[in-house]
């Protein structure tokens, strides 16, 4: 029964030369050590073959266990080879479903697993093809409730991936593909019809052999149970093709389990579904420690078909400065990696509304400012880590907000943690920290460092409207750092209508000047992340009585009265003259305005004010309430009139009720005593220079977010704690919260069941 000679000639050359085989692949190859020990599995199934030719027993008998020793040592042999290594390949075939060539085609329905493969063709685990392992990148998980196909037609997006096209971008600067024939084909030979040789000599009285017949994966990428189905032989060396005289068919149950290693944690994820192309931009990105572990996860569709075109293309789309940043792939300790993973459930509030949480149902917009040794809080800025702490010492916490703005230098919303008070901030609008505003987490006291808190024990989750899936597409990261903007195609709609928007944001400019960190755990799966420092030379001193321009949804926002009522503290959107909306980005905004038209173009807004009382002459004959914007292309300065309008503010480009719609202050408005220093002055705006707040940006803890847009305004410099993962799961005490690049094992015997007797 043996095609192959050669398997006489050498003691397990058919294992041998595969596991050598698989040594030339870089990336994926099996330790040496795998190796050894299956090496060493063999020689003693040897040795046991040589003391059972000893043993005075029958003839029959003795036949009999060298068959069931070749069933297991043959089953010992596969088990080690899939499970190969951490940085392997070959553990994704556990995941996969086969069948054997040798099966008849009348036995296929009874002896193969039962296969499928959806309206694709290609959903997991696909249709069979005796005697071959099918590819498992180009094999798909269902995708549920259309979560990563997004609308999208079965042809354009089968579901998310059950392997990797690409290897990991880091330090060695290149992502190529993963050679997933080359895998396929090799373990194929296990079940392409023809016996393996376990062992044989020329001495040897028995020769022993096996034959897989199917693998049958039932489970999900979390784990499950693979059943394999193989068959032992034992010949006579004389004759083997006609001397086989025993046989000993096994169907083996081992449970596969899945298990994620400190590098491949995700303390950064970006991408939500099969749309998100561009979610990711890291720009400056650091690792605090060069010698710490973890992965960014991509959550990016590459297709398998061009992956030897996108997997080189990884470190030109992610905007890495300096991939030496990245964790070192090649001592196995992460670094950035493209697969749409699974992500962990939205985390149970389980204590929501209970004793001991501060629970805040209704409209909650939250706005913190500094100026210089001016402070502007509302109390609910420090109620956290004021009483909201104190009376809470050994419960957890609840809080649920709207909208948060923190802006100026110094400014802070703070908030204290330990472990026995852990903090669950419910975000149901966005978050900008802008102009040296921060989050403050502490440890233990009010009076520790910003940023002390462990990570773990901040969890901010933001809860998106119910928008359309239009609108959640709007914003993505620009290939020059920051937001980018995709126009509204419905924005004759009234303004007030949830799909005129994009979703909510997270924008953190600042996390403080002395090191400290943004201490998190942040579960936005839908929200985008940003960095978002506009490139100009000037930002606005924030005060509790004054207008405020600030960031919502990702686009230029206005607020009313920091201090007044909900509404007047709620931010609404501006809009330019043709109703657009305006992105809040690192460039300006190129579509507001005409130049030929309008003298200024590619502008940035700075501030917003009202004339106060008793104007000069020359100042009233402009607008009541008027912007300052900056023309960065020729660095002049305007004031530019707009018109309150409902739930939105509309730039106007005509003069209303024969006042100025637009003033040209030059390029230097705050200098003493100028003209442009005057006319700010009365509408109540004062200029502070971008150049004295702190530029580099320190996290703690992870984010797993829609878009992740670093920009290249400073460092982003990240914590890799391997303790924090351990830490995330304790505190929700559920293994998926260890997310990021996962392995499998088959490791534990479920059942071991004879098939067959013996012949």
């Amino acid at each position: 029964m043996y095609e192959d000679k050669t398997f006489l000639n050498d003691k397990n050359t058919f294992l041998k030369k595969y596991l050598l085989r698989g040594l030339s692949q870089k990336a994926f190859a099996l330790p040496q050590i795998l190796i050894l020990a299956i090496g060493i599995t063999i020689t003693l199934v040897g040795l046991m073959n040589a003391s059972i030719n000893r043993l005075s027993t029958s003839n029959l008998s003795n036949k009999e266990l060298q068959a069931k020793n070749a069933t297991e040592s043959a089953f010992n042999a596969v088990r080690s080879l899939l499970n190969n290594s951490k940085s392997g390949a070959y553990y994704y075939y556990w995941l996969m479903k086969s069948c054997s060539s040798t099966i008849p085609s009348s036995k296929v329905n009874i002896e193969c697993p039962t296969f499928g493969g959806g309206l694709s063709g290609s959903q997991w685990p696909g249709q069979p093809i005796l005697g071959m392992f099918r590819d498992p990148s180009k094999i798909y998980w269902s995708d549920t409730n259309n979560e990563w196909c997004a609308g999208n037609s079965p042809s354009t997006c089968k579901g998310r991936p059950v392997a990797p096209s690409c290897y990991y971008l880091g330090r060695r600067g290149k992502s190529n593909s993963i050679d997933w024939n080359f895998s396929s084909n090799a373990l194929s030979q296990l079940i392409n019809g023809t016996e393996k040789l376990i062992e044989s000599s020329k001495n040897s009285l028995n020769v022993q052999s096996f034959d897989i017949k199917s693998t049958d994966f039932v489970g999900d990428e979390e784990g499950g149970e693979n059943s394999i189905v193989l068959t032992g032989f034992n010949s006579i060396p004389s004759n083997i093709k006609n001397g086989i005289n025993a046989t000993n068919k096994v169907r083996a149950n081992i449970q596969v389990y899945r298990r994620i290693p400190d590098s491949g944690f995700a303390f950064l994820s970006a991408g939500e579904n099969f749309n998100d192309i561009n979610s990711l931009y890291l720009g400056d990105f650091n690792m605090k420690n060069q010698d710490q572990a973890g992965s960014i996860i991509w959550r990016k569709n590459i297709d398998p078909l061009k992956d030897y075109i996108e997997c080189p293309q990884i470190k030109r789309a992610s905007g890495i400065k300096d991939v030496t940043k990245l964790p070192d792939e090649n001592r196995n300790k992460g670094g950035l990696w493209v697969q749409p993973l699974k992500l962990p459930p939205k985390p149970k509030i389980v204590n929501q509304g209970k004793l001991g949480t501060v629970w805040n149902p209704y409209q909650n917009p939250i706005i913190c400012l500094k100026d210089g040794n001016t402070r502007y809080f509302n109390s609910n800025c420090t109620f956290l880590e004021s009483a909201g702490y104190t009376n809470y010492k050994n419960k957890d916490r609840t809080y649920t907000i709207d909208d948060l703005v923190v802006r100026g230098k110094d400014a802070f919303f703070g908030v204290v943690t330990n472990d026995n008070s852990k903090v669950t901030l419910i975000v149901r609008g966005s978050i900008d920290l802008s102009n040296g505003g921060r989050i403050c987490h502490r440890h233990n006291t009010a009076g520790a460092s910003c940023g002390s808190g462990k990570p773990e024990n901040l969890a901010i989750i933001f809860q998106q409207p119910s928008q359309n899936k239009i609108s959640k597409q709007r914003l993505f990261c620009s290939p020059n750092g920051g937001i980018n903007y995709k126009k509204d195609p419905n924005r004759n709609i009234s303004s007030n209508h949830p799909n005129n928007l994009p979703f909510n944001t997270l924008n953190v400019s600042a996390t403080g000047e002395r090191n400290e960190y943004f201490s998190a755990f942040v579960y936005a799966p839908d929200t985008t992340f940003s960095t978002a420092t506009p490139k100009t030379e000037y930002y606005s001193r924030a005060g509790a009585d004054w207008k405020l321009v600030t960031n919502i949804k990702g686009v230029y926002s206005f607020v009313f009265n920091p201090r007044g009522s909900v509404n007047e503290r709620t931010p609404i959107p501006f809009r330019n003259i043709n109703g657009d909306l305006i992105p809040y980005t690192v460039e300006s905004d190129k579509n507001s305005w005409d130049r030929r038209r309008h003298g200024f173009d590619d502008t940035y807004i700075i501030a917003v004010g009202k004339k106060g009382y008793s104007p000069r002459t020359d100042v009233n004959i402009l607008m009541d309430e008027m912007a300052l914007i900056w023309d960065s292309t020729t660095k002049n300065y305007f004031l530019v009139g707009y018109q309150i309008q409902g739930k939105e503010v509309r730039f106007v480009d005509k003069n209303i009720n024969g006042k100025l719609w637009r003033y040209n202050l030059g390029r230097d408005p705050r200098k003493r005593d100028s003209r442009g220093d005057q006319f700010i002055h009365h509408f109540g705006m004062e200029l502070r220079s971008v150049s004295s707040l702190p530029k580099d940006k320190y996290f703690k803890g992870s984010a797993w977010v829609k878009n992740a847009c670093f920009d290249e305004h400073g460092k982003i410099v990240w914590d890799f704690n391997n303790d924090y993962s351990t830490n995330l799961v304790k505190r929700y005490n559920n293994s998926k919260y260890n997310f990021g690049v996962p392995y499998y094992r088959g490791k534990t015997i479920e059942a071991w069941d004879t098939l067959r007797t013996f012949n």
